[in-house]
């Protein structure tokens, strides 16, 4: 590789890489539902299973904005693909991220 000479870079790999962390996202959201749900010396009782039931359609709705926030939108005139800029997706996350946090406090709370 020559210093002076800057790597190509596929179009497209930021994009990849963004989608690839949202759906980390989802997947962590899914080891909470996960954690809420089994406890090793308790059976599923129904507040945790109404917790754990929540934290997984967060962790849906997660991965469908995930989908759709990684959909090309338009090319630049040199082709490189371009996604529409959506705020409403980062604030629909950072929601789900708040609903999360407060099933996980209700359950510490209510000790489910």
């Amino acid at each position: 590789m020559c210093p002076d000479k800057p790597e190509a870079v596929p179009p497209g790999l930021q994009i990849e890489r963004t989608q690839l962390a949202w759906e980390r996202s989802a997947l962590g959201f899914l080891a909470v539902a996960a954690a809420l749900l089994f406890h090793p010396t308790a059976p599923i009782i129904h507040g945790r299973l109404i917790f754990g039931l929540v934290a997984i359609g967060l962790a849906l709705a997660v991965f469908r904005i995930s989908r759709s926030r990684g959909r090309i939108a338009a090319t630049t005139p040199a082709g490189d693909p371009v996604i529409a800029p959506r705020a409403g997706a980062v604030v629909a996350i950072g929601g789900c991220t708040a609903v999360l946090a407060a099933v996980i406090a209700l359950s510490v709370l209510l000790g489910r």
